[in-house]
Order: C-alpha cells, then structure tokens, then sequence
C-alpha cells in the first residue's frame, strides 16, 4: 500500500513539474517514426513522392537527400529543438557548423518540422517506411 502511495506522489510530481525549457531531454515516443505530407505519401512505394518522407529518430531526422543527425534535443516553449550537423548526399563531408531544427507535435497530432523560417506540417505514418 505505502509502495503504490509513494509511486503515485512521484508520477504526480513528474507529470506536474516537467522538465524545463532549455533542458536536454529525450524526444517523446510519439515525435519518433515516419512522417509524409500526406497519407498517400505514407503508402506509396514508388515514385516521387516518397522523397517527401522525413524519419524522425531519438537524434536525427532524416530526409530524402539529407540527415540532420547528432542532435541533443532541448525542451522549447512550443516543441523541442537541437543544434544538427547536415550530411546532404551527394555532398561529401558534412556542412561545418551546425544548424537549428525544431519539432513541435500540434494539437490534431500532426508533426511541425522548422529549418528556417517556414515550418513544414507531416502526418504520421502507421508504418515505418524508407525515406530513400
């Protein structure tokens, strides 16, 4: 009884003081898989396109023709964002430096991914399919 009591106060106490913003902190699960512009997208194995695809890992996502990889998320106001190192195929070597990536999960489930100035808006795929 006092176990379940006491587990019950640290849930409470977790789900009431959340991490703060700046704080490094793992992506939510639910960031994590297979986004498309569109359902179509998500089952379409053929043509042009599933390069609009984008696959979201723990610290990297990944597009068509790039990876944004080696990313230590930080918990925003509105989202997550991270500093990312950018391998574009076809490039060689890294770009040097390192660019600003933000993911936000909106309110009817569809995933916000800003590299500059305009956000783009996916939905999730029910399975993870290639991005290449």
């Amino acid at each position: 009884m006092l176990r379940r009591l006491v587990a019950r106060v640290l849930l409470l106490a977790a789900l009431t003081h959340p991490a703060a913003a700046g704080q490094q902190t793992d992506l939510p699960g639910a960031m994590v898989g297979t986004w498309a512009p569109d359902a179509l997208a998500c089952v379409d194995s053929e043509g042009e396109i599933n390069d609009a695809r984008v696959a979201v890992s723990p610290d990297s996502v990944e597009y068509f023709a790039s990876i944004w990889g080696g990313i230590a998320w930080q918990l925003q106001k509105n989202g997550y964002g991270g500093l990312a190192q950018i391998s574009e195929e076809g490039e060689g070597e890294p770009e040097p430096g390192r660019s600003l990536i933000t993911l936000r999960l909106l309110p009817d489930g569809h995933l916000e991914i800003k590299r500059g100035a305009d956000p783009d808006v996916y939905v999730k795929c029910a399975h993870d399919v290639p991005v290449r």
